[in-house]
């Protein structure tokens, strides 16, 4: 049976949706050098991965060329201040791919609750358009995060993503919804461990581990390994006084490597 350019064209348009419901989140090279690992670490990076862990006053950006493809490249820009007891967050990011291009804005805002515990509440305006003319849309994404962090040597994220599990603007499947859990622990002051598991509509089930070797006080090394899909990570960060660089990339057995480098200042 002969297959017809549209019948192609709308076979590529499946194959990246599918690939844009397990990429929404916006992820930065300590994540990537960690596979990801990151819902219980409260850095300059969490407001992009679970905001009841970030921190204030922050500026931050990156760019993720995603399976080495100039045209998967995705650009991010956030910053977050301190309002007292809570942390004021926005984000901005934006991807582009061959067929069409996706850009976020995200605002959150982290409220201490007890002793120890973090709430965030974020809203995402979703914009997916597809550069052919061929239309586009808009969704409205709230997300929901807690953080717990008991002492000095453990800490714990939870995450609900699209909480009202709002479609895609090209179809019924919703739009990046997901549930994570996750854990960190610092055994010594040289090594950290991460580990979490997730839930989304395409993969079940997502376990991951990741592990940061702290070489001196301003040098880390990272590594890790994801469950579904298979990732492998492996990066580094170096930071001087209020400024921090980092880079790494994830491999992917089928689809190869992912480059990152994020830059953050903090004040």
């Amino acid at each position: 049976m002969k297959i017809s350019t549209t019948q192609n064209r709308n076979i590529y348009l499946l194959g990246f949706l599918m690939l844009l419901l397990n990429t929404q989140a916006q992820h930065d090279a300590v994540s990537n050098g960690l596979v990801r690992n990151v819902l219980a670490i409260s850095n300059r990076y969490s407001l992009l991965h679970n905001p009841a862990a970030a921190e204030g006053n922050v500026i931050f950006s990156g760019t993720e060329v995603r399976h080495n493809i100039s045209k998967l490249a995705h650009h991010f820009l956030g910053a977050s201040v301190n309002t007292g007891r809570g942390v004021l967050g926005v984000t901005l990011s934006h991807t582009g791919f061959a067929s069409f291009t996706e850009s976020q804005m995200g605002v959150s805002y982290r409220q201490i609750l007890g002793e120890g515990i973090y709430a965030a509440v974020t809203l995402r305006v979703f914009h997916a358009g597809d550069v052919d003319g061929y239309g586009g849309g808009v969704a409205i994404l709230p997300d929901l995060s807690f953080f717990y962090q008991s002492n000095e040597r453990f800490s714990a994220g939870l995450i609900i993503r699209n909480v009202s599990k709002s479609p895609h603007p090209f179809g019924n499947e919703p739009l990046d919804h997901e549930m994570g859990i996750g854990g960190h622990w610092h055994f010594s002051k040289y090594l950290n461990l991460n580990a979490d598991v997730r839930h989304s509509p395409v993969y079940r089930v997502s376990a991951g581990v990741g592990i940061e070797w702290i070489v001196r006080e301003a040098l880390y090394f990272r590594t890790g390994f994801r469950s579904q899909p298979q990732n492998n990570g492996f990066g580094m960060g170096y930071r001087v006084k209020n400024v921090q660089v980092d880079i790494a990339s994830i491999y992917q057995p089928l689809l190869g490597y992912t480059p990152s480098v994020s830059l953050s200042y903090k004040w």
